[in-house]
C-alpha cells in the first residue's frame, strides 16, 4: 500500500500505539502517535495530509468531540474510530458524523488497511478539491468590479440583453466586458464558467445544474 499522507494515531495505550506504528512502518505508511486528543491538537499541522485513527473513549476530549472540532461541517481530516467497548448507537453516531470506519478491538490488519486506504483516498480527493476551489476563487477575485457584476448575472442565468437592462449599459458594452471576463476566467462556455463559480462558492447558485446543462452562449 502506497500512502500519500500520515496516519495520526490517538490512543492512551502506549503499547497499542507502538504496535500500530511498527505495523504501519513495515507497510511504508508514515504515522505519528499521541496519547490524547489534546496532545494531537498541540502538534497538528492542518497542511499535512493524512487521516486520523483514534480511540473513541479518551481521557479528556472524546474521539467524536475531536472529530466535530476538526471537521465541523466539512471534512478536513478523515476519521477512523477504534474501541473495545462502544455500542451500536455510538458507532452509528460516529459514522453519521462522517467517520470512514469504526473498528472494534481487536481488529484484523487487513480490515485496518482497507479502512486506511479509503481514508487516505478521501483525504487526497478533498485536498485536490480544496486546491481547485482556491484556484477558482483567485480567478474570480482578479476580476474588475464590472466583470464581477457580469459574472453574478451570468451565473444566475441572465442573457446579455437582460444584463444590459439591469446595469443600464449598451448591449455592445456588456458583450465587451463579458468577453474580457470569460478570457480572464479562461473559459469558453457558460457551463465551464458556472462550474468554476461552484468550485469557488459551492451551494450558492440555485438550479446550477440546470444552467450547466442548458445554457450555451448566454445570448
Amino acid at each position: 500500500m502506497q500512502a500519500e499522507g500520515t496516519v495520526f494515531i490517538i490512543d492512551p495505550d502506549p503499547v497499542l500505539r507502538e504496535s500500530l506504528q511498527s505495523f504501519l512502518k513495515a507497510m511504508s505508511i508514515p504515522s505519528a502517535g499521541y496519547a490524547s486528543a489534546e496532545e494531537f491538537l498541540q502538534h497538528w499541522d492542518d497542511s499535512q495530509p493524512g487521516c486520523l485513527l483514534s480511540e473513541l473513549f479518551l481521557g479528556g476530549m472524546s474521539g467524536i468531540d475531536l472529530q466535530k472540532k476538526i471537521n465541523g461541517g466539512s471534512e478536513r481530516l478523515p476519521f477512523i474510530f477504534i474501541s473495545e467497548f462502544a455500542d451500536v448507537p455510538t458507532a452509528v453516531q460516529a459514522i453519521q458524523a462522517g467517520a470512514v470506519g469504526f473498528l472494534t478491538k481487536p481488529f484484523s490488519k487487513q480490515t485496518l488497511l482497507e479502512n486506511l486506504r479509503e481514508a487516505l483516498k478521501r483525504n487526497r480527493q478533498q485536498r485536490r478539491k480544496q486546491t481547485a476551489a482556491t484556484s477558482a476563487r483567485q480567478k474570480i477575485e482578479a476580476l474588475t468590479r464590472r466583470e464581477s457584476q457580469l459574472l453574478e448575472y451570468v451565473v444566475k442565468g441572465l442573457k446579455n440583453r437582460e444584463i444590459a437592462e439591469n446595469l443600464d449599459l449598451s448591449l455592445k458594452t456588456v458583450e465587451m466586458h463579458r468577453s474580457r471576463m470569460m478570457k480572464k476566467m479562461r473559459v469558453d462556455s457558460v457551463a465551464d464558467l458556472i462550474r468554476i463559480y461552484l468550485l469557488a462558492y459551492p451551494q450558492t447558485v440555485e438550479n446550477a445544474e440546470f444552467f450547466i446543462r442548458d445554457l450555451s452562449s448566454g445570448e
